[in-house]
């Protein structure tokens, strides 16, 4: 972060950045005629990528947001879409609230299966060091609190407001479980000798 903070400014690290991998630059380099991508395709394909922040939860910018960062009309950015589909590049689905459609989302997958299949053909001479992501399924957490009038709380790790509020310990644990069954709940030790004051329910 200090590196981009030298470089770009605070002001502008503190906007934050997408994360672009290098292949996806340089695509061209690497596919066949029929899948290279024009100026277009490739500056809403970014404008895509950019707006895809976590792993599970498809990018969905308006066509009239994609014209805006791009600096072309919503008809290109139709066509650039299209003929994305069309090279393998992305899948485009229609995102429903409420029952009513709202916007397209755009599924990037075929574009992740592309840039690991390029990987694999054309090896990196100067490779990152990348560590593994944790394991956050063993990590995540959800504590049960004693409040000051003696029910208790069901809080997320770093919340200010609780979840829910059950009378007892145990009602509080099962609701806990719940609302999320992913999460481990953790209850307050009876004496805080260890540097986790938190135990496992």
């Amino acid at each position: 972060m200090q590196d981009i903070v030298s470089k770009w400014g605070r002001e502008v690290a503190e906007r934050g950045f997408a994360q672009v991998p290098n292949y996806l630059m340089q695509i061209n380099l690497h596919v066949h005629d029929d899948h290279q991508l024009s100026p277009a395709e490739m500056v809403v394909l970014l404008q895509l990528v950019a707006s895809w922040w976590k792993v599970n939860e498809m990018p969905f910018p308006s066509m009239s947001t994609l014209a805006q960062r791009a600096g072309i009309s919503e008809r290109q950015v139709q066509r650039a879409i299209k003929a994305l589909e069309q090279k393998g590049y992305l899948t485009k689905a229609k995102k429903k609230i409420k029952g009513v459609i709202a916007s397209n989302v755009y599924d990037l997958s075929p574009l992740v299966k592309i840039l690991q299949t390029v990987a694999e053909h054309f090896i990196n001479k100067h490779p990152r060091n990348i560590h593994a992501p944790k394991d956050t399924k063993t990590e995540k957490r959800v504590y049960v609190e004693r409040r000051s009038d003696g029910d208790y709380a069901v809080r997320k790790p770093q919340a200010q407001r609780a979840q829910a509020i059950a009378p007892t310990q145990a009602g509080a644990i099962a609701l806990a479980r719940e609302l999320d069954p992913a999460a481990v709940p953790h209850v307050e030790r009876v004496r805080h000798a260890k540097p986790d004051k938190w135990r496992k329910a």
